[in-house]
């Protein structure tokens, strides 16, 4: 027993996880109740939880080695023979400290290490936790039965049922030599660009294909309505000549009108008042000549589609240049006019003389529709003003106004209600007007209203008005 003691002895201090051996002397009947402990080591613990797992020794066959754990020692487990001798059966158990066998998996990185022997958990250590970001790669592995693999010095054998799980942390530069992983990490990142790169090239050339799809379809479709637009005009040729007549009637009529008061003051002979008149009313001739003949350039421009020049336009400069030509008309009709125009002149991109002949032929129209109501108090008002962007001109009357169905058709050429007229001013006018990217409409608001609304230019007007003026 001396040997015995002595081999225990120097085992325990050779493998410093064996904590507790036990040597039982069994009757051979296998008893647990009449074993007889022969030695213990260390000698001054008690065996009474030794004695408690004898019934688990006893039940193994003679000759074998058995491991197992045991809720009494948490933390270990327990390694078990069974042995026959003559007379005599005999029981060893001894007791590992897991932790203990496992200090060579601890000393670096620290790995999680979770160690179930049957159903019974023996060990769970949780090692060195990363950092929230690092250049580590946590790898688990999971041995069943094979224990040997894991400390090759410890020939004990376990039961099919034991787990050993074990999650190690890598350092990726183990992995990977340092050039390895750099070249790694650019032909990676070069992917990555190379794919976003090429997907949105591949999204851009689909948008683009759709959208030059969409453009020659609309270039199409506006090809097509100019020269719709364009046949429609050159089939009213014809009837343009009709609107000429139209258009030059009141530039003529001034014409003789003025000359008719000419030589009826070369009759009466008073040289000096001659003189001052005659100055007058050829300056009038030669401006209304001039307008006639830039009404003609309008209408053959009409028909070839072909617009003037726009320039900064005084709207308040020609309204009034307008109101001095018709003036003469307007009190011969027995109407009143109204100018409430801005104190400072709006200014629009448009030509001066399709300006004019747009507002002549408002006023005119107004005139018009005056003389054929039964209004007794007849009254134009010409208003201008500057709403943010836009330089807007009113032209209103108190006549009878507009039905619905003439509001429909309106702007088209050659639609009228007068007897004697063509239908082609305000074709004519809203034409200049949108030429310009302005807007003609009409509306009703205790008679009819006319809406000139054109971009304003920022620019300061060459002269400012009184707010409002009265003819």
């Amino acid at each position: 027993m001396k040997i015995f003691g002595a081999l225990v002895q120097h085992t325990m201090e050779q493998y410093p996880r064996i904590r507790i051996v036990n040597l039982y002397e069994l009757p051979k009947d296998d008893n647990p109740l009449y074993a007889r402990r022969m030695a213990n080591f260390p000698a001054d613990r008690s065996d009474m939880s030794i004695r408690a797992i004898l019934p688990k020794v006893v039940n193994q066959p003679h000759g074998t080695l058995r491991a197992f754990a045991d809720g009494n020692f948490p933390g270990q487990y327990i390694t078990t023979a069974h042995a026959e001798n003559a007379n005599f059966h005999y029981a060893i158990v001894m007791v590992v400290d897991v932790a203990e066998m496992l200090k060579p998996l601890l000393q670096d990185g620290s790995p999680k290490i979770e160690w179930d022997i049957g159903d019974m958990p023996i060990i769970q250590l949780n090692g060195r936790q990363n950092s929230a970001f690092s250049f580590e790669l946590q790898l688990d592995r999971t041995i069943v039965s094979s224990t040997p693999n894991i400390m090759p010095d410890d020939s004990t054998r376990f039961s099919e049922k034991t787990v050993f799980h074990l999650s190690e942390t890598v350092k990726l530069y183990e992995l990977f030599s340092l050039i390895g992983f750099i070249v790694y990490c650019g032909l990676s990142t070069i992917a990555v660009v190379a794919s976003y790169y090429a997907l949105h090239q591949h999204k851009l050339s689909r948008r683009l294909q759709r959208s030059e799809g969409k453009a020659l379809k609309r270039a199409a479709r506006l090809e097509k309505e100019t020269r719709l637009e364009h046949a429609a005009r050159v089939n009213a040729v014809g009837e343009l000549a009709a609107g000429i007549i139209h258009e030059l009637a009141q530039p003529l009529s001034s014409l003789l009108n003025q000359s008719q008061a000419s030589l009826k003051s070369l009759e009466e002979g008073d040289d000096m008042a001659q003189t001052d008149f005659l100055r007058r009313t050829m300056t009038a001739n030669i401006r209304e000549a001039k307008r006639a003949s830039l009404i003609l350039g309008r209408i053959r421009d009409y028909i070839v589609y072909k617009s003037a020049s726009p320039e900064a336009t005084e709207l308040n400069s020609s309204i009034l240049d307008i109101v001095e030509i018709l003036n003469p008309e307007i009190k011969r009709q027995g109407v009143s006019l109204t100018l409430d125009l801005a104190e400072l002149s709006p200014v629009a991109s448009i030509n001066k003389i399709e300006f004019e002949q747009v507002i002549h032929n408002l006023i005119r129209n107004a005139i018009d529709a005056l003389s054929a109501s039964h209004q007794t108090r007849k009254r134009i008002t010409i208003k201008t003003l500057v709403d943010q962007d836009t330089s807007i001109v009113r032209v209103s009357d108190n006549g009878s106004g507009l039905s619905e169905d003439t509001l429909g058709q309106l702007f088209q050429p050659f639609f009228t209600t007068k007897d004697s007229g063509m239908g082609l001013g305000l074709s004519l006018s809203q034409r200049i007007v949108e030429r310009v990217n302005g807007t003609l409409s009409a509306s009703n608001k205790n008679g009819a209203v006319f809406t000139v609304a054109l971009p304003k230019l920022d620019i300061a007007p060459m002269s400012a008005l009184s707010t409002a003026k009265a003819a």
